[in-house]
């Protein structure tokens, strides 16, 4: 009997947590953790553990779900989404995904390659004329070479291809920075062709390296598709899932979700986040396939 009443009470503490992310998206059944191999013990470690960022002020507030075999087990929120304005996350909050915008773009290239559009080895030069060519730099980047091999979408895909991000000193990055990549304003269209115009940090396939290979990758749904990418991602991804409220930027009856931005303030532990990276304005980001989206948890889930 003991056991049958936690088992209820377990469900109606889902219930009331879940609740939301069935109302929006299609959603995933909920189920008693131990019912799908979860231990409700080790779940109750999440809170704790999470509200001490909060409460040190490391972090402004989370939002946790943990699902397996298919069904929610685990549906917690902790703080503030906006924490000058005192508004706790919700279990609809609104957040920017930025690298989780990746694995979505990667789902949207693996869909035209099941359609038979392109091989994975195929080159992306077939697509992108701006990537024929391409130069590379030497291993200590004091000389630009031509590069051996094409890169293809399966590099791309990888983090093979010899892109980066431009985040650190070296002559490659300096031109990441001249040449603004996701300059404000710019389309993908114009981010390929700075792109085409840098050397490669390495040779194509020779080793991983982070960098903005999945926002060629989004380009290279726009060309395929012939649709932009924002809207193919609509179409094809985001209507048949469900996905309300997931997109490259927020309505304004939805901006009193929208989670702030902030990052770590050695004198203060946290600032809010003025100019966010990839914003075209506060409510709107670059069409990039490596980190524009907002997403909520119920979406992305």
């Amino acid at each position: 009997m003991e056991n049958r009443l936690r088992k209820i009470l377990i469900y109606l503490y889902l219930l009331l947590f879940c609740g939301t992310l069935l109302a929006f998206g299609q959603g995933l059944p909920i189920a008693v953790p131990e019912e799908v191999g979860v231990s409700t013990k080790r779940l109750k470690r999440i809170r704790p553990l999470l509200q001490d960022y909060v409460n040190s002020g490391q972090l402004p507030g989370f939002l946790t779900v943990v699902a397996r075999r298919g069904k929610i087990v685990h549906f917690e929120t902790i703080g503030r989404r906006d924490v000058e304005e005192d508004k706790p996350v919700e279990p609809n909050t609104i957040f920017r995904i930025y690298s989780m915008s990746k694995p979505i773009t990667s789902v949207a290239v693996m869909m035209l390659y099941e359609e038979g559009h392109f091989q994975l080895g195929t080159p992306v030069s077939k697509f992108i004329p701006q990537f024929e060519n391409m130069k590379v730099y030497n291993e200590d980047q004091t000389e630009i070479l031509d590069t051996k091999k094409e890169v293809t979408i399966k590099h791309l895909l990888m983090h093979t291809a010899g892109l980066t991000y431009g985040w650190g000193n070296k002559p490659v990055d300096e031109r990441y920075k001249e040449l603004k990549i996701f300059e404000t304003g710019s389309t993908l269209v114009d981010m390929v062709k700075k792109l085409g115009s840098i050397p490669l940090v390495h040779e194509p396939g020779e080793r991983w390296t982070y960098g903005v290979s999945t926002d060629v990758l989004g380009y290279l749904v726009e060309v395929v598709s012939g649709m932009p990418f924002e809207e193919f991602l609509q179409a094809r991804l985001f209507g048949p899932l469900g996905m309300v409220d997931t997109a490259f930027s927020v309505p304004p009856e939805k901006v009193n979700r929208f989670a702030a931005l902030y990052r770590p303030n050695k004198e203060n532990g946290l600032e809010r986040v003025e100019n966010a990276p990839l914003a075209n304005d506060e409510i709107s980001f670059f069409p990039s396939g490596g980190g524009g989206l907002v997403s909520t948890a119920a979406d992305y889930m």
